[in-house]
């Protein structure tokens, strides 16, 4: 049951109470959210779409790049696009080929 392998995961880092809120978690299987710390998956702001870093190796991860995030019904517990962003960016060491500075400015722009 994959539901008993599921985390809560930080966008930012956690940095005491004002980290630890809804709009900036995401609920992750495990192994994905161990690739999200390290930054070598990561979730395009402006699309949702699941991004994989060429630096994992083989299918398996691979398969996941392009899908869109499922988001929770309500607005209150939708990750913040900020957050976003901000992963989105910190991620750019692993993701050389695509360093845009803001994403989300490109799609609603």
């Amino acid at each position: 049951d994959v539901g008993q392998a599921l985390e809560a995961a930080h966008i930012r880092p956690y940095l005491g109470a004002h980290t630890n809120v809804v709009v900036n978690g995401l609920l992750l299987r495990s192994d994905l959210h161990t690739l999200f710390d390290l930054r070598l998956v990561r979730i395009n702001p402006g699309d949702l779409k699941i991004e994989v870093s060429t630096k994992l190796k083989g299918d398996y991860y691979q398969a996941i790049a392009g899908k869109i995030l499922r988001l929770p019904l309500t607005n209150a517990e939708r990750p913040s696009l900020a957050a976003l962003n901000w992963h989105w960016n910190a991620c750019a060491l692993n993701f050389p080929a695509d360093c845009i500075k803001d994403p989300v400015a490109k799609v609603i722009g």
